[in-house]
Order: C-alpha cells, then sequence, then structure tokens
C-alpha cells in the first residue's frame, strides 16, 4: 500500500486544509477520507504539489498514525489546472 507520505508532506496537507485550500470530507460509515483542491484555490491560484495533489485523493485512514491511500483513479502528473503556476510553501 502506498503511504500518504509517500505522495506528500502530510504537514502542508494539514496547512493546507487550514487555509482552506483543500477540502477534506470524511465517509459517514468507513475509514476514508477525500482530499480535493477548494474553488478558493482556485480563485487564488495557490497552486502547490500538495493543492495539485489533492484531486479526488482517497485516504485510508484505518491503519492509525500511518495513513495508506486507497484511489480508484490519479491524476496524471501534468494535468495542472488551466493558467495554473505552481509554488512551493
Amino acid at each position: 500500500m502506498t503511504l500518504l507520505a509517500d505522495v506528500l508532506d502530510p504537514v502542508e496537507l494539514a496547512v493546507a486544509v487550514e487555509k482552506g485550500h483543500v477540502r477534506k470530507q470524511s465517509h459517514p460509515s468507513l475509514p476514508y477520507v477525500i482530499y480535493n483542491y477548494t474553488e478558493a484555490c482556485q480563485y487564488t491560484a495557490a497552486w502547490t504539489p500538495v493543492t495539485l495533489a489533492c484531486r479526488g485523493l482517497i485516504v485510508d485512514e484505518s491503519s492509525g498514525d500511518r495513513p495508506g491511500l486507497w484511489q480508484q483513479a490519479r491524476p496524471a502528473g501534468d494535468m495542472t489546472p488551466h493558467g495554473a503556476q505552481v509554488t512551493e510553501e
């Protein structure tokens, strides 16, 4: 299983959620969370490697402090939103 930390920095993900650039939605009965970048991220062009990775990113949080990914599909790396300029945080 791929771990979340193998795809992105979990600390930077928490910061992006706190800033409102990424939305975190929990499944009502299963230990799954889906992360998506928000309209605010698009409007302010707050593109980072983390926000770009959060396009339907599904995480299985049942593994405790080492959450793993469970994905139906993941966008290709070159699928940046139109006009996006990626910046490092």
